[in-house]
């Protein structure tokens, strides 16, 4: 079955598997950019060099898996991405906050020239987020239900009036299937 073309989406989790394969290169062969706000960011997370460049690295082959998916598989695959993003753009608001880079230095306007500097970190982490779900909750062609619309749709309400909506109760061989069928390739 072919996916529905969503063409922003893969552009923003393919653009982010690149920013993240590059910015691994450079944490492995060089500290020259420690103290650039996305750096300083990961290194705070993960000091091994080594160890977060096979990360950020395996995130981006992990996303790239994602990108081929339309079940849970790409669910867990595009969330190590996603959470990178989430690292750099927590960084950038806590610099921001902060009124100065990672190394120390305070530009003219502070905080808020920060923030204007590395705004496009926090909007690619916010991107990637409509991205995921957008790719996530994209119809096949063929019209095979959404991942989360299966498992809504084969659950058991909870409440006998059906008026406690926020609770559901799977059974266990129902959600094994709904697993199992969500894992097959599409």
């Amino acid at each position: 079955m072919r996916r529905k073309a969503h063409p922003t989406a893969a552009l923003v989790i393919w653009s982010a598997a690149v920013l993240h394969s590059i910015e691994a290169g450079i944490i492995i062969w060089t500290p020259n950019a420690d103290s650039s706000i996305g750096m300083a960011s990961y290194l705070a997370t993960a000091s091994d060099r080594r160890v977060l460049s096979v990360l950020m690295l395996a995130a981006s082959a992990s996303a790239v898996v994602g990108a081929f998916k339309r079940n849970l598989t790409a669910i867990f695959a595009l969330l190590p991405q996603q959470t990178m993003l989430c690292i750099t753009a927590v960084g950038a608001l806590y610099f921001a906050v902060a009124g100065h880079y990672a190394d120390g230095y305070v530009p003219n306007g502070g905080g808020v020239f920060i923030l204007a500097d590395q705004l496009p970190r926090v909007l690619l982490c916010l991107l990637h987020s409509v991205a995921f779900y957008q790719w996530i909750n994209a119809p096949d062609l063929a019209g095979v239900p959404l991942v989360a619309q299966s498992i809504i749709e084969d659950a058991v309400y909870l409440g006998a009036d059906g008026a406690d909506a926020d609770h559901i109760m799977i059974a266990t061989e129902d959600l094994r299937e709904i697993v199992l069928m969500n894992l097959e390739v599409r």
